[in-house]
């Protein structure tokens, strides 16, 4: 039988931050990483995941045919901003939500509205949205050595929706056991 263990600040960072594990070694996302057989599984889970067909489709009357005119479909199929192409975008994207268990982009528009690019944001970076009195959700983007940061409209933020694992933030580790 276990006893009752009192919560410590540093028990909370230790969870926050991987902590060690059963062999007294600190697992995070970092270290996790280093390892052949994580990152392998990783790689090959998000490679394959960008890989598979993303279709931009316009609704018509009667059914829906696939919207290739459309400036959104370049982003999607071709080159998602000047740095990444789209296929290494959607692999960046796979593998924030593999690692980390949520992923988000910044969309960056034009006066008009049009998308121009997609940008990913380390999930670790975003604080979870919050939810506006209009009812817009609120990204934000903590500060750096100053603080403060930035706020992001979800009109701003492309996030998964539905059933991904938001409420991870790190591998789940095998807590130490006591001798």
């Amino acid at each position: 039988q276990t006893q009752a263990q009192p919560i410590t600040a540093a028990a909370i960072v230790e969870w926050l931050t991987g902590g060690p594990t059963i062999t007294g070694q600190t697992v995070s996302v970092e270290t996790a990483m280093q390892l052949s057989a994580v990152y392998s599984c990783v790689r090959v889970k998000s490679e394959d995941l960008a890989s598979l067909p993303l279709i931009l489709y316009r609704r018509l009357e009667r059914g829906k045919e696939r919207a290739t005119d459309r400036p959104l479909y370049r982003i999607l199929h071709d080159v998602a901003n000047p740095h990444m192409t789209a296929l290494q975008f959607r692999e960046t994207l796979a593998a924030h939500l593999e690692l980390r268990g949520n992923a988000f982009a910044n969309i960056e528009r034009a006066a008009d509205g049009t998308v121009l690019w997609l940008w990913p944001r380390n999930p670790t970076r975003m604080d979870k949205p919050t939810m506006a009195a209009d009812g817009r959700l609120l990204y934000r983007l903590p500060g750096g050595a100053q603080g403060g940061g930035r706020g992001l409209v979800g009109e701003e933020v492309a996030a998964p929706r539905g059933r991904h694992r938001r409420h991870l933030q790190r591998p789940k580790v095998e807590p130490r056991r006591q001798p």
